[in-house]
């Protein structure tokens, strides 16, 4: 038997109270008043003090009333070793995480991970399940549970040792979070070969330098298993100081400007240097921008610097941090910003400074900046010549461009033109003003009209305007909006618009919708391209879209998703996807050239051409003709840089995930109170299940009501004898008394 609260039994002391009564009760003395005893000679009293038990059996029932009570409040519970978690007996499965992120470059972090990680695999116990597993920004498995189920020991070192082989650490984030849910659901569901399921004590074992910038936030989002244990076994650092360097996205930089770069530098808080130089890499010494600059940054802290811009000639450039201890994350990469030069087209006859025509607003949609170059062109003849090429996608990087389709009647050719950019890729913008023809809709989509006009009912003008009611926010050109202080546009008044059925196209996705219930902006795919239609215009005489604050963004989106370049300037993170320009061209012309100049896979994607590569290290990534020269119109490059938190490398704080409810081990140095805490907890469920503690209530009371009769008994008889006594004693002192 266990108890839960032994300290209740200290109340077993109050057992002496009866004892001492029972030692220290005097025999009453009652007086009775007898006429002769006058006669009787006075005699000194004898004191007989009586020290000896008298009702044994009332005392025992009284005592164990209250050894009862203590016992009920110490909740007794019935046990057995085998039982009782945390025991030498219960068997465990465990999942041993190695982090290969970028931050496990430092020192000898990897050698100390190997040696961490065969010392678990080879202590292992007999019936013990050990499974290994990987993780940056994502888990990758090294020895399954199911397949390390069954194995010795050693049979499982040689196996992981095999596997891993000469991995070293990659340069991903840590994504602590995502890493320990993945093994601790595969831990839960997992079901052993030998023995109950629930007999397993599940642990997880990271081996890690478990830095400050770990990715937690996973963990607030979804609960942590109670039975799943998480052990913590930090590597080792001799050299804790690490600066880390960044470039601010903000900083704009395009060939030939003047304007300053902006760089972030950051120092751990355990850091012992803090001063340190920055520099840019292959510059030539002559040039003002190859000058060093010097940083102090305090340890725990970040200083930003603004560093001289790079000459007009440099398209991609390394940013160098000096004086650190480790090197792995002080290397940024930047490309510079080249201004693409796109084509707005449209077809019609609308004069530009006409206010109430498309074109008036549409030449204001589009400021110049850095980005691009924006020319709105209405030379339908220029439209064919130059920015709808008759095979689209032949090139590397075909032409950028948006055609959007005026309230002109269109000729034959101008329709040909236009549904050979959609098949072709292209992204066309139709506003339906009262006079397009619906048989020149069908046709750009491949069907066929059942009237050549739109019927007078289709114009729908009503006396109080409609507004926007419901947005899809998860499409990609109305995303920009989901905040809910950008997501109001009832204030968008519409006094004309054209009513289409979405179900006459085939794969329309609506987008936006009147009040009235009528469909605002539908999506329709043409061939690769995509046709937008917007069911009103922007003329002051349809409504107040050109007026509002929602009409230059959505433009704006539009051309974004008709551009084929990317943004070559962005910065993109290690392990990120990067969308190659659309219509880039065959694979067997062009390649991905990592930083070292290798070749990088690249993925296809679907029929629409949406290609895309992963990149698997820092460093700038160029995309060009296969065979051909890297320098030239067709060339693009991408600043790809380690993520920003992998370079906070001071110590996590191991309550934020003991704020998540999650059960830390603490290592091999409180091992023992774990299982003691274990042990405690099976313990409370098995004292719950027995309820011991209501038998030994229900006894004391039972004790009480037999004590209680048992004594008035008792009593009764102890009066009736001292009665008798006095009746047999008085006739004997009054004979005495007369002689």
């Amino acid at each position: 038997m266990s108890l839960l609260s032994p300290l209740y039994l200290l109340g077993l002391a109050a057992i002496g109270l009866p004892i001492l009564l029972h030692l220290v009760r005097q025999k009453s003395q009652q007086r009775i008043p007898f006429s002769a005893v006058q006669f009787l000679p006075a005699a000194p009293a004898r004191l007989d003090r009586r020290r000896h038990l008298e009702h044994w059996l009332l005392l025992a029932m009284r005592a164990a009333v209250l050894a009862l009570l203590a016992i009920a409040f110490a909740r007794p519970v019935l046990r057995t070793v085998s039982a009782v978690p945390g025991g030498e007996t219960r068997p465990e499965l465990v999942c041993v995480l190695l982090d290969t992120s970028a931050s496990m470059h430092r020192e000898d972090f990897w050698q100390q991970t190997l040696t961490a990680v065969e010392s678990v695999v080879k202590s292992a116990k007999p019936r013990d399940v050990v499974s290994v597993a990987t993780f940056d920004s994502a888990v990758r498995l090294v020895l399954p549970l199911s397949e390390a189920d069954g194995l010795t020991s050693s049979q499982r070192w040689d196996r992981v040792q095999a596997r891993l082989g000469e991995s070293v650490p990659g340069w991903n984030a840590t994504h602590l979070a995502e890493a320990l849910l993945s093994v601790a659901d595969r831990l839960t569901t997992f079901r052993p070969r030998e023995g109950d399921a629930s007999e397993y004590v599940r642990k997880v074992i990271v081996i890690s330098d478990l830095q400050s910038g770990s990715r937690l936030t996973e963990l607030a989002q979804q609960a942590w298993p109670d039975d799943v244990l998480v052990e913590l076994q930090p590597v080792q650092t001799s050299h804790p100081t690490n600066a880390s360097v960044q470039i601010v996205e903000s900083s704009g930089w395009s060939a030939g400007s003047a304007e300053p770069i902006r760089v972030r530098v950051t120092n751990s808080s355990d850091a012992q240097r803090t001063r340190f130089q920055l520099w840019w890499a292959d510059i030539a010494p002559t040039d003002a921008a190859a000058e060093a600059v010097t940083i102090v940054v305090p340890p725990g802290e970040v200083r930003m610097a603004s560093l001289p811009s790079l000459p007009e000639s440099v398209v991609s450039a390394q940013l160098v941090l000096e004086g650190d201890d480790r090197e792995f994350d002080n290397h940024a990469y930047l490309t510079a910003f080249v201004p693409e030069a796109v084509t707005v087209g449209i077809f019609g006859s609308d004069l530009p400074d006409d206010p109430n025509g498309l074109l008036y607003f549409l030449q204001r949609a589009f400021p110049p900046s850095y980005r691009r170059n924006v020319t709105v062109s209405s030379n339908a003849l220029e439209l064919h010549s130059e920015t709808i090429p008759a095979n689209r996608s032949g090139g590397v990087l075909g032409p950028n461009g948006l055609v959007i389709l005026g309230s002109d009647a269109w000729n034959f050719a101008d329709r040909m033109t236009v549904q050979s950019w959609l098949q072709a890729g292209g992204t066309v913008l139709l506003p339906l003003s009262s006079e397009v023809k619906l048989a020149d809709v069908m046709a750009l989509v491949g069907k066929s009209a059942s009237s050549e006009m739109v019927h007078p009912e289709e114009v729908i003008e009503v006396d109080q305007p409609v507004i926007f009611s419901e947005i899809d926010f998860s499409h990609r050109l109305l995303s920009a909006f989901t905040e809910a202080r950008f997501a109001d546009f009832t204030r968008i008044q519409v006094w004309r618009h054209r009513r289409v059925s979405p179900e006459m196209f085939p794969g329309a996705r609506v987008l936006a919708s009147f009040d009235d219930g009528d469909a605002a902006l539908v999506e329709i795919p043409v061939g690769q391209g995509r046709l937008h239609l917007w069911t009103t215009t922007w003329s002051r005489d349809d409504s107040q879209l050109a007026l509002s604050s929602k009409f230059v963004p959505i433009l704006d989106r539009l051309l974004d998703s008709a551009r084929q370049n990317t943004d070559s300037a962005r910065s993109f993170a290690v392990g990120e996807r990067i969308p190659l320009p659309r219509g880039w061209g065959s694979l067997d012309h062009a390649v991905v050239a990592g930083p070292s100049g290798e070749e990088v896979d690249v993925d296809a994607g679907d029929s629409g051409g949406s290609a895309s590569f992963v990149a698997d290290r820092p460093g700038v990534y160029t995309l060009a003709s296969r065979g051909g020269s890297t320098a030239g119109p067709r060339t693009r490059y991408w600043a790809v840089n380690l993520a920003a938190e992998e370079g906070r490398t001071g110590p996590l704080d191991r309550s934020v995930l003991q704020t998540a409810g999650v059960s830390l081990a603490g290592g091999q140095e409180t091992v023992a109170a774990d299982k003691a805490a274990g042990r405690q907890r099976h313990l409370a469920e098995l004292e719950q299940e027995q309820k011991l503690w209501r038998w030994c209530l229900l006894s004391a009371l039972l004790l009480i009501i037999f004590e209680t009769a048992y004594a008035r008994m008792a009593g009764r008889r102890r009066n009736h004898a001292v009665a008798q006594q006095i009746s047999i004693e008085s006739p004997v002192a009054l004979q005495d008394a007369t002689r």
